[in-house]
């Protein structure tokens, strides 16, 4: 961002419109929220409410910035993940899969996949 606003006076002004036409708002303005939060991006404050403006709501927010925040959240190399991390992962693929499936598939897949893997029987070891 820091990179096309330099070099294109128009950047911030065509971003919103642009996203809104490929339909890319929400991930925009969650990707600002990151960026202009945590690593101090300058976003002209107009283009930014505007931005928040056409993302999700206040409600999706509140459970969706933390969820994300915990997920984007760095670990030590040598540490593994933490459970809330774990969970929030899960949650947020859940959210994935669910803007993609209708909700009649997406429960057997997401049972499926949560259940644990069966034991594999050998076909030759049978009489």
């Amino acid at each position: 961002m820091r990179h096309f606003s330099a070099h294109d006076p128009r950047f911030w002004v065509d971003l919103p419109a642009r996203a809104a036409r490929l339909g890319l708002s929400e991930p925009l303005a969650l990707a600002c929220h990151f960026c202009h939060r945590w690593l101090q991006t300058p976003i002209p404050a107009d283009t930014l409410a505007e931005i928040e403006a056409a993302g999700p709501g206040r409600l999706k927010r509140a459970w969706l910035l933390p969820l994300l925040a915990q997920v984007l959240t760095p670990t030590e190399p040598d540490d593994d993940p933490s459970a809330m991390q774990g969970v929030a992962a899960a949650l947020l693929l859940l959210r994935h899969h669910y803007g993609r499936m209708p909700l009649r598939l997406l429960i057997p897949h997401t049972w499926h996949k949560m259940r644990p893997p069966k034991m594999a029987t050998d076909v030759f070891d049978k009489p």
